[in-house]
């Protein structure tokens, strides 16, 4: 999250609002903490399950496989150019 922050005012059923304060109360946090915790989790929830729905997009014939192959080839290739590169000396 970055540092700037926004106002919002919710309008909550008067049960929610006293289990979301009972929830915050037992983990000793505000309730805007409480209530920001939960719209994170729901915010990256949602963000996972429409990565999820684009990947079945892509199709069940998709070869997962060797997408996963060159990836690995491609972290390899890229770790032995580091190892490899030549130090400079300091003279």
């Amino acid at each position: 999250m970055g540092l700037t922050r926004k106002t919002l005012t919710l309008r909550l059923p008067a049960a929610l609002y006293e289990s979301v304060r009972r929830l915050a109360a037992r983990r000793k946090t505000s309730l805007n903490a409480a209530v920001e915790q939960a719209l994170s989790q729901a915010a990256r929830s949602a963000q996972q399950s429409e990565l999820f729905e684009a990947f079945g997009e892509v199709g069940s014939d998709a070869d997962v496989g060797f997408a996963w192959e060159a990836q690995r080839q491609t972290v390899q290739a890229s770790r032995k150019r580091r190892v490899r590169s030549p130090r400079r000396s300091s003279r």
